[in-house]
């Protein structure tokens, strides 16, 4: 949550102000006349902001397309009589061992 908070303290090495009934310490703002900053608060974490905080939109990425081709494997003649070979092969070599 962003609070406008009271700077107690501010030189060159620190800056101490107020959040929330609690000083809270930081590194120096640079700022020399500051005697009020907006404090933006989360999970202990304190961020010195602009008065009005903007948030940016998340940004999507697209997902990128997956092209699938359906591939038919197509049997050559060559092919297939390889396959009746083998198969006759494998069939005379169980003959051959009984």
């Amino acid at each position: 949550m962003i609070r406008e908070c009271n700077v107690v303290i501010n030189n060159d090495e620190v800056t101490v102000f107020v959040y929330n009934g609690i000083e809270v310490q930081i590194p120096s703002i640079h700022q020399q006349e500051a005697t009020k900053i907006f404090v933006d608060e989360k999970d202990g974490v304190y961020t010195v902001v602009d008065n009005v905080k903007t948030t940016l939109p998340e940004l999507s990425t697209p997902k990128a397309k997956t092209y699938t081709k359906k591939i038919e494997k197509k049997t050559t003649k060559k092919d297939s009589s390889r396959k009746e070979d083998m198969i006759s092969n494998d069939i005379e070599s169980d003959q051959s061992e009984t």
